[in-house]
């Protein structure tokens, strides 16, 4: 059997598609406490409000504002952005 150095190596790669640039969001919506992201691998995403503070205390007509992308989400007036990466990692903006 022929081994890489450390034995795990070949287990990173098959995690490496889930961050891949190729998976966008296809819509988003919210309900009370979470924002929904549909992406375009059929999956769905739900990450608690309290992750993005900006979204929390936004208006419904603030959130609604938003533009898609390849790389993620825009909110001009709440000058927010979430990455399709950022999500799928479980990363939240813990910093404001």
């Amino acid at each position: 059997m022929d081994r890489k150095p450390g034995g795990f190596e070949h287990l990173i790669k098959i995690h490496e598609p889930l961050f891949g640039s190729d998976i966008t969001a296809n819509r988003i919506w919210f309900d009370s406490l979470k924002l929904w992201v549909e992406l375009s691998d059929e999956r769905v995403l739900g990450v608690p409000l309290t992750w993005f503070p900006r979204l929390m205390k936004g208006s419904d007509e603030e959130r609604n504002n938003y533009q898609l992308s390849k790389r993620g989400i825009h909110w001009d007036s709440l000058d927010e952005d979430i990455s399709v990466e950022g999500l799928l990692a479980g990363q939240g903006d813990f910093n404001r």
